[in-house]
């Protein structure tokens, strides 16, 4: 049964919504896709005070019911997403931005800090998160510009598919060099031709882009060539319908 909530945000930390480092470096582990797709989906929601019922933010979210319920439950844990109660008896569910790192881990520090005898807290370093798919994010958004729930999720699928998320970086330069209007269905086109390819690392361009200089000139080296982006700009301008994103 879908339950109905007000939406509020919150805004303590940040006054923009923008995929903050947090959330991938921080977050990510303890809430998963589905949680980093799920608070995105509310507080863009939450920021226009939108209403909403369950069933219908799991299908805008993408998500199961099952997947939602998991989701959900994750990130009020984390306390990205807290409930309210109203006078008139409604609730509200309440969005709040992920903590700042430098608020958010003396906090974590806390919970898992180790004492003495003499009752000494121990040191414990910030640990050194590698994340390249935050990475990934963070790149795009630096520089094509904000990342829709479906956008994130799309690129998810892709590194799910044996892209690695360095490739796809470097098709978001290939993407920014060939476009006149960089757009995520020009991004598309270029990672379906090199998943076609079988281009799924950077060891796998490197591998192209030598054997296309060891044949030029050759009669077979137009085999090696990259994906013909003009043709595909102009495919787009002929059915921009298929090219919606």
């Amino acid at each position: 049964m879908a339950l109905n909530f007000n939406l509020e945000y919150s805004g303590n930390y940040r006054p923009s919504l923008i995929v903050y480092p947090e959330l991938i470096s921080i977050y990510y582990p303890q809430i998963g896709k589905e949680g980093v797709i799920l608070w995105l989906v509310l507080a863009f929601k939450a920021q226009q005070n939108l209403d909403i019922d369950t069933e219908v933010l799991a299908q805008e979210a993408q998500l199961s019911m099952s997947e939602f319920d998991e989701a959900f439950a994750r990130i009020i844990q984390a306390g990205l997403v807290s409930l309210s109660n109203k006078d008139g008896g409604t609730q509200s569910l309440v969005i709040h931005d992920p903590l700042p790192a430098a608020e958010l881990m003396p906090s974590l520090q806390e919970e898992t800090a180790v004492t003495t005898e003499e009752n000494v807290p121990a040191i414990i370093e910030e640990p050194v998160v590698e994340d390249p798919f935050g990475d990934l994010l963070r790149y795009y958004e630096s520089k094509v510009g904000w990342i829709t729930p479906k956008i994130c999720d799309e690129l998810a699928k892709w590194v799910d598919d044996g892209l690695t998320p360095a490739v796809i970086s470097k098709a978001i330069d290939e993407m920014m060099k060939r476009a006149d209007t960089p757009r995520f269905a020009y991004l598309n086109a270029i990672l379906l031709a090199w998943h076609k390819n079988g281009w799924h690392t950077l060891d796998d361009l490197e591998e192209v882009r030598q054997k296309k200089e060891s044949l030029e000139g050759a009669p077979n080296a137009a085999a090696y060539n990259e994906p013909d982006l003009d043709r595909i700009r102009k495919w787009k301008e002929l059915y921009p319908d298929e090219y919606d994103a």
